[in-house]
């Protein structure tokens, strides 16, 4: 199953009208009443550049895979661990990655990392517009232009500098085949797909408007 992630931004009286009527989310391109509004997505990228910018977002990425492979671990043992056993077998797995153990949460979330990816508090997201895997992330047009400012000072010196296939095959970034890719996908795909979602939050804080983040 493909998950991609859609961003929208709206004046006040579209924000009502798709909380009155959601489904309209997928006619703003074509409905006049959405003249203003946007609606963008640049596919499946958005887990990868969200790896690219964020640290926080490396370091949760490389957790993620040392818990599944001392998950795997777990069922091949056809035994039950207990807490410890389990934190025993993901800290030797995030040893095999070459990994320290630590507590994410604890992280604070960088502005770009929540405007890519859309994170919030439950009480930040929208439950009027829900389709299916969760609230929307609604960004108020004074936490748009904040954001915007955050993602325009990401340069392309910084996501050259996180772009490596064999560490992004190692921790299955995006789910993709890293080793067969060619170097040449951070040029053609990954920088212009990062400069469009540089443009969409700039024009959406210079319209005033707010920014939902909505996953389908």
């Amino acid at each position: 199953m493909s998950i991609i992630a859609y961003y929208v931004h709206v004046d006040d009286a579209q924000l009502q009208a798709l909380r009155e009527q959601p489904a309209l989310v997928w006619d703003i391109r074509s409905d006049p009443r959405f003249a203003s509004a946007v609606l963008f997505d640049i596919d499946k990228d958005y887990d990868v550049l969200a790896w690219l910018v964020s640290a926080k977002k490396r370091k949760e990425q490389a957790q993620q895979v040392a818990s599944y492979r001392a998950i795997d671990r777990e069922r091949e043992s056809g035994s039950d661990y207990d807490k410890a056993e389990f934190s025993r077998v993901l800290n030797e797995e995030l040893q095999k990655l070459g990994v320290p153990p630590e507590d994410t949460n604890a992280i604070p979330t960088d502005p770009a990392l929540e405007a890519i990816e859309g994170r919030g508090t439950e009480s930040q997201r929208d439950p009027k517009i829900n389709f299916g895997l969760g609230s929307a992330r609604h960004f108020r047009p004074d936490e748009v232009r904040k954001l915007s400012e955050a993602v325009d000072g990401v340069t392309e010196a910084d996501l050259r500098k996180s772009f490596n296939r064999a560490e992004m095959a190692k921790f299955d970034v995006g789910g993709m085949g890293w080793l067969e890719e060619e170097d040449s996908v951070l040029d053609e795909f990954l920088i212009p797909a990062f400069r469009k979602l540089q443009a969409f939050y700039r024009q959406a804080a210079n319209s005033g408007h707010h920014v939902l983040v909505i996953y389908q």
